[in-house]
């Protein structure tokens, strides 16, 4: 990333629902000594999945960030308002958000004074409604106009509100019509850049991928690099 002709470092890694089955069995090589007693209270098995995975992969990001592969020397705990916060002893502790889906996990490990906000969903037409209730009237139509399959664009939609709800560490607490976005803008056959109704000074990436939707929330004067296939790999770190 740039801001300007300043570069701005940031990690991204991402894991599929098939590397719980890989590290279910070896939480201590993971997990710090203040997340372990969490997890271990933990019955439910889609919780304790969750967390896992979610720890794993966040922690993949901010490993690259501070150059230390021990992931259980990192501590992410988690913020009033349960986002993910970095307790790592260095001189630029970097900050991270992640995001779940029902196959998939991603993060981002970026500088703690540079805002960013990531969210995923799989794209499952069964919750358009659900979707579509958390949309303004405005944004309906515009989904409707802007895409072929107005479903698409509900999810979006939906994905750009979650991102930048991240980034602003309100999470869903907030109505989403506050959140509106006010316009797209195609920049090729998978991605489009969204811009806000209310928070003009954030900008969102968005990507509708073959099974899933990527958006990435961050400062509006911000360029994003990135190479996103259209097929997410099964994991990576980049």
């Amino acid at each position: 990333m740039s801001r300007g002709e300043t570069a701005v470092t940031a990690y991204m890694a991402a894991s599929r629902r098939r590397v719980f089955d890989r590290i279910v069995n070896h939480p201590a090589a993971i997990l710090h000594p203040e997340e372990m007693p969490y997890y271990d209270r933990l019955k439910a098995e889609k919780r304790r999945f969750s967390y896992l995975t979610g720890r794993y992969t966040a922690k993949l990001a901010v490993a690259e960030f501070v150059c230390d592969p021990n992931l259980s020397s990192i501590h992410i705990a988690s913020g009033t308002f349960d986002q993910p916060v970095v307790r790592y002893p260095c001189a630029a502790t970097p900050a991270v958000t992640l995001s779940h889906c029902d196959d998939f996990v991603t993060a981002i490990a970026h500088d703690a004074g540079h805002i960013m906000g990531i969210d995923i969903e799989c794209i499952d037409f069964s919750k358009t409604h659900v979707f579509k209730s958390q949309i303004t009237d405005a944004e309906t139509r515009r989904a409707q106009h802007d895409f072929d399959d107005y479903r698409l664009g509900y999810h979006l939609i939906w994905t750009a509100k979650e991102a930048l709800s991240k980034a602003l560490k309100c999470g869903l607490t907030v109505p989403f019509r506050i959140l509106e976005i006010e316009s797209f803008t195609r920049i090729n056959t998978s991605c489009y850049l969204c811009n806000y109704t209310n928070f003009s000074q954030y900008k969102c990436y968005s990507w509708l991928l073959e099974h899933h939707v990527l958006s990435i929330a961050l400062p509006k004067k911000t360029e994003l690099m990135a190479d996103v296939p259209e097929h997410l790999p099964p994991e990576h770190a980049a």
